[in-house]
Order: C-alpha cells, then sequence, then structure tokens
C-alpha cells in the first residue's frame, strides 16, 4: 500500500518513506505496467488512429508500427475510417 501510495501520489506517507520509495523506483528502473494498472482502475488505455483513403502501402507500414507500439505499451488499438480527413458521426 505505501508503494502505490507513493506511485499514485496520495497522501499518508510520511515524507522519509516517501523519499526512500522513491529513491529505490529510481535505482531499481522501475515503471508501471499499463495493462496491470488498468485492471485496477478499470481504466483502458487506448490508442486511436483515425484515416482516410490512405494508400495501401502507406496503411500496411504504419499499421505495423502502431501494432507493434500498442502491444510494447500494453495498450488497445482502435481504428477508424474517416470520411474527408473527419471521423464519422456514430449514430445517437
Amino acid at each position: 500500500m505505501t508503494v502505490s501510495r507513493v506511485i499514485n501520489g496520495q497522501k499518508g506517507v510520511g515524507v522519509d518513506t516517501r523519499t526512500a520509495v522513491e529513491e529505490a523506483i529510481r535505482a531499481l528502473g522501475y515503471t508501471p505496467n499499463v495493462a496491470a494498472r488498468s485492471l485496477v482502475t478499470s481504466a483502458e488505455p487506448k490508442i486511436g488512429v483515425i484515416y482516410s483513403n490512405p494508400s495501401a502501402a502507406f496503411m500496411s507500414d504504419f499499421l505495423i508500427g502502431v501494432f507493434e507500439e500498442a502491444s510494447a505499451r500494453g495498450v488497445r488499438l482502435v481504428l477508424l475510417k474517416g470520411e474527408s480527413g473527419k471521423p464519422r458521426q456514430r449514430p445517437g
């Protein structure tokens, strides 16, 4: 709980303890796991891509990069096709 409070910037942790935890985080090179955090927060991180009639070659190269980056970051990829550079409006 203490480490979680420090990482999330919450109150209830003494100055000395907070400093020790922050130093340990830096020393260990800790970075939060986005996918694991989304399980706790029930927020699902997403990358949205809106495109309008690009060439097939562009989409192939572009999407390979986007898929790789989304996978590496543990986020969901959402693709939407737009018309004339604008996203389509959802019904209702």
